[in-house]
């Protein structure tokens, strides 16, 4: 994962359980209102639905008219025991830092359940903490492009920051994802197969990869997307019971060819665990490096000073304007939820 994003089957620990997750769901929450974005042209709306209806959405969607619902508390609110079958396969992976040390009101949202319809795709970002971003496929397939976490590349894309978990009564962050304006998948050459093509065709593997690759030009990036980043954007077709593993930093965005059920998630281990307190340190405004934090000490006890540090630097911050003319007192120390 080093070298890029990694796409793995046989890697979540109930790995059975996968064909039936999505309609289990439903069954469960079919009543649960939910809030989907539909996109006709350039007009979007936010439209609050039950998760029935907005699977008959995605359903209903194409290139131009689509649906997209984004959830991260249906399933922890309605289903919680299946968020448990979609754990990473113990041997392969480590505990997750973030759900086994994290304080509970800091940890990210464990799932997000996304369901797409034809034509539908996510905005081009990069994860906020820099953790390893998880995606599992339930059903259907989706096309991934992504670029590395170069500041150049950065810089092209005309990324900017956007705030995730709240941390003190006044709203400061612990953490930022980036966002682009730039659509990977601005355009869909008439030659690009829709969803019930793809359904009925024994060439469907070989024509979403087609569709995948830049180069064919069957799904072309925004015009205005600088050559460069062009040029260096990675495709790959996701199916269903594939896990997408996204290393921190990687920029990335999802199209839907066809209706598909996902879930979303991060992780954090020793792997990624120098880029997760980094980020935090800098964007809580510490002016600390996580070398200082010890990498052979538990994993409790490392998440532990990182928090200690921002705690620090918060306090000290606090002081510093509450001595200054005007100010309104310190910043309190509890933490909220991600908004």
């Amino acid at each position: 994962m080093r070298a890029g994003p990694l796409l793995l089957t046989h890697a979540l620990a109930d790995g059975s359980a996968l064909e039936t997750w999505a309609d289990r769901l439903v069954e469960h929450a079919a009543a649960a209102r939910v809030e989907v974005q539909v996109r006709r042209g350039r007009s979007t709306e936010l439209r609050e639905v039950t998760l029935s209806g907005a699977c008959e959405l995605a359903y209903a969607s194409h290139h131009s008219e689509w649906s997209l619902l984004f959830d991260e508390r249906l399933v922890s609110a309605r289903a919680p025991q299946l968020e448990r079958e979609l754990a990473l396969r113990p041997g392969l992976f480590e505990p997750d830092w973030f759900e086994a040390h994290f304080p509970p009101e800091l940890r990210p949202s464990r799932t997000c359940v996304i369901v797409g319809g034809e034509g539908a795709r996510s905005t081009l970002h990069a994860d906020p903490f820099e953790w390893v971003g998880t995606n599992v496929c339930l059903e259907g397939r989706k096309l991934w492009r992504f670029l590395p976490p170069e500041p150049e590349l950065s810089a092209q894309l005309r990324g900017y920051r956007l705030p995730s978990i709240a941390w003190g009564s006044q709203g400061g962050a612990l953490s930022a994802g980036w966002q682009s304006d730039f659509d990977l998948y601005a355009t869909r050459r008439a030659g690009a197969p829709g969803a019930r093509a793809l359904r009925d065709s024994a060439r469907a593997d070989e024509q979403l990869r087609a569709m995948a690759d830049v180069r064919t030009g069957l799904l072309r990036p925004d015009a205005r997307l600088p050559a460069d980043a062009a040029r260096r954007l990675v495709g790959c077709v996701q199916r269903a019971g594939e896990l997408l593993l996204i290393p921190p930093g990687w920029w990335h965005q999802s199209y839907y060819p066809e209706p598909s059920f996902c879930a979303a998630g991060q992780y954090l281990d020793s792997f990624c665990r120098a880029s997760v307190f980094q980020h935090v340190l800098d964007w809580t405004r510490t002016g600390r490096r996580a070398d200082e934090i010890d990498a052979s000490l538990r994993p409790q006890e490392q998440v532990d000073a990182l928090f200690a540090l921002v705690r620090s630097s918060a306090s000290a911050r606090a002081a510093d304007e509450a001595d200054a003319p005007g100010a309104h007192g310190p910043i309190a120390g509890r933490a909220g939820r991600k908004s």
